[in-house]
C-alpha cells in the first residue's frame, strides 16, 4: 500500500497548563462593516481559532420593521428596538475548525446597517452568555444598561447605536474596540467597548456620549469564563505511526475525580465518534502519561479531540489536533446515481465499505451504522427519507448525497 502522511500545520495543542485551566474571557480582535443592502456582511476576525467565541452586533436603521435571519450556527443574544427608528440585534457563535471568511445576516428589507464581529477567547463554550440587557432613549447620552453577573472577572461588551452617523466618546471605565458608523447622513452608528467586571453583581450603567442627539439603543453583554478543568493537561498530540495508524499521546500534571478519557475522531470537525476510552488516574498530583493508537484513520485529514469525564458524569474537552494521511492504493469510493430519487449504490475497496452511517446536515444519524462483510458494493434505499442533502460516512470518508 502506498502511503504518505503529514502532521497538519495548524494543529493546536495544549502545551501549557495555563491554556487548559479556567481563565478570564479575553477580547482578541474585531472586524466591522457598513452597507445599505438586504444582507449585512462582516469578516471573520483576524486570528480566530477553534473554540473562540464570536459575537456580532448588528445595527439596523429601520428598527422593528426589519427582521433578521442569521447565518447557520449563530444564536440570538438580544434584540432591542427603539420603535421603527433604530434597532440592534446581537448574536453569538462558537468557532469551529473551518470558518468562512465572511458572515451574512439577511434583513427582511434593504436598509442602512452597520455591523461588528468580535473574537473572544477563554470562554465557556457550552454556555457563553452570562447576562445581557438592553435599553432605548433619546439624546447624546447613550446608555449600555447595568446587568448582574454571576461570576467575577467577567468580560463585558457594551454596544451603542443611534439613528445618525454618530461617533462616540466611550465611558471612562471602558475601552473602545471599534467605532464605525454608516457614513452618509442618517445612521446607524456603531460603537463597541469592553471592560472587566472584577466582582460578582451589578456592573453599573456605561454611558457613552454620541456626536448627535437622536434616538438610540444600548446593550450590555457579559461573557462566561471557561470552565475549570479537573485535570492539568501538559500536551495532547496525534502523529502518524507505522504507515497505517495514528499514535495519540497526552500527559497530565494533576487529576481530580478523573474517571476516564475518551478519544474522539472526526473527518470534518462536526461529526465526532468515540474510538478509544482510557481509565483516568482518579486523584493524582504526579505526572501521568497516556497513549493509544487509531488503527483505522480516515484517508485524508483525521481530527482528534480529548474528552475527560468525571466520576459524576460531567465532562470537558481539550483542543483539537489533526493528521493528514493518504492511502493511494485504495480505489476511490463512488456513489451513484447522485442526485437520486430513491436508491444509491456505493462501490469501493472492501476495507472502506465495512460499515456505513447516514447523517443529516445537522449531524444527526438518520440511519445508524450498518456492518458489511467483504463487499465491494452496497445498495442503499433512501426512499423513506425526505428530499434534501445527506452525508454518508464509510470507514474513512464522508460523502454528500442529494435526495430529490
Amino acid at each position: 500500500m502506498k502511503y504518505f502522511s503529514r502532521i497538519i500545520l495548524f494543529v493546536v495543542t495544549c502545551l501549557l497548563t495555563t491554556t487548559c485551566l479556567q481563565a478570564q474571557p479575553v477580547y482578541r480582535s474585531s472586524s466591522s462593516n457598513v452597507g445599505i443592502t438586504s444582507s449585512a456582511t462582516v469578516s471573520l476576525p483576524v486570528g480566530t481559532e477553534p473554540g473562540d467565541l464570536l459575537v456580532s452586533g448588528l445595527m439596523i436603521e429601520k428598527g422593528s420593521t426589519s427582521t433578521v435571519t442569521p447565518p447557520t450556527g449563530w444564536f440570538l443574544i438580544r434584540r432591542t428596538n427603539n420603535s421603527t427608528n433604530i434597532g440592534m440585534a446581537t448574536y453569538y457563535k462558537v468557532a469551529g475548525i473551518s470558518e468562512p471568511g465572511t458572515y451574512s445576516f439577511t434583513l427582511s428589507s434593504g436598509s442602512k446597517w452597520a455591523i461588528g464581529c468580535s473574537r473572544i477567547s477563554n470562554v465557556n463554550t457550552s454556555s457563553p452568555i452570562n447576562a445581557s440587557a438592553g435599553v432605548t432613549g433619546n439624546g447624546t447620552a447613550v446608555n449600555a444598561p447595568s446587568i448582574t453577573t454571576s461570576n467575577g472577572n467577567t468580560l463585558v461588551l457594551c454596544y451603542y447605536t443611534n439613528s445618525k452617523n454618530s461617533t462616540y466618546s466611550p465611558h471612562v471605565s471602558t475601552t473602545e474596540r471599534y467605532d464605525n458608523p454608516y457614513n452618509a447622513g442618517e445612521g446607524p452608528s456603531n460603537m463597541m467597548a469592553t471592560f472587566v467586571q472584577a466582582t460578582t453583581g451589578a456592573t453599573g450603567n456605561k454611558v457613552a456620549t454620541a456626536s448627535h442627539s437622536v434616538l438610540w439603543v444600548g446593550i450590555q453583554i457579559a461573557i462566561s469564563e471557561s470552565l475549570p478543568l479537573p485535570i492539568e493537561l501538559l500536551y495532547f498530540t496525534a502523529t502518524p505511526f507505522n504507515h497505517s495508524s495514528v499514535y495519540i499521546a497526552w500527559s497530565t500534571a494533576t487529576e481530580i475525580n478523573n474517571d476516564y478519557f475518551s478519544i474522539e475522531r472526526s473527518i470534518n470537525g462536526s461529526l465526532w465518534e468515540t474510538i478509544k476510552e482510557v481509565p483516568g488516574a482518579g486523584n493524582s498530583t504526579q505526572i501521568n502519561h497516556y497513549q493509544v493508537y487509531d488503527d483505522y484513520p480516515f484517508s485524508g485529514i483525521s481530527y482528534y479531540r480529548l474528552k475527560q469525564t468525571d466520576y459524576n458524569g460531567t465532562f470537558t474537552y481539550a483542543k483539537i489536533v489533526g493528521v493528514d494521511i493518504q492511502f493511494e492504493e485504495y480505489p476511490q469510493t463512488v456513489i451513484y446515481p447522485n442526485p437520486t430519487t430513491n436508491k444509491i449504490s456505493i462501490s469501493g475497496h472492501p476495507n472502506e465499505l465495512t460499515e456505513y452511517t447516514i447523517f443529516n446536515l445537522l449531524g444527526h444519524a438518520v440511519r445508524p451504522m450498518e456492518i458489511q462483510e467483504n463487499n465491494t458494493m452496497i445498495n442503499v434505499d433512501l426512499s423513506e427519507f425526505p428530499a434534501g442533502e445527506y452525508l454518508i460516512k464509510t470507514r474513512t470518508a464522508v460523502h454528500k448525497v442529494y435526495k430529490l
